[in-house]
C-alpha cells in the first residue's frame, strides 16, 4: 500500500503556511484559490504525481469536522 503525505507547516508569528497536498480535491482547491487570488497564494511545485507544494495565508487553515463514515 503506498502512503501519500499530506503537510500543513508554518510558524506563529509567520503570515503564510507551507502545505504539501497529493489529496485530489485539496490540490484542486488550491489551483482555484490560486487563481482567485493570485497575490496570496503562491504554487511552489507541482509534481508528476499529482500533487504540489504551494504558500497560502495561515488565517486560511481551518479545522473543520466532515461527515463520519458509518
Amino acid at each position: 500500500m503506498k502512503h501519500l503525505e499530506n503537510v500543513i507547516e508554518f510558524f506563529s508569528d509567520e503570515d503564510k503556511a507551507t502545505v504539501s497536498l497529493n489529496k485530489k480535491k485539496s490540490v484542486s482547491r488550491v489551483l482555484r484559490l490560486c487563481k482567485s487570488h493570485p497575490d496570496d497564494v503562491e504554487i511552489v511545485a507541482r509534481n508528476r504525481d499529482g500533487s504540489l507544494c504551494a504558500k497560502l495565508p495561515v488565517d486560511w487553515i481551518k479545522f473543520n469536522p466532515g461527515k463520519r463514515k458509518a
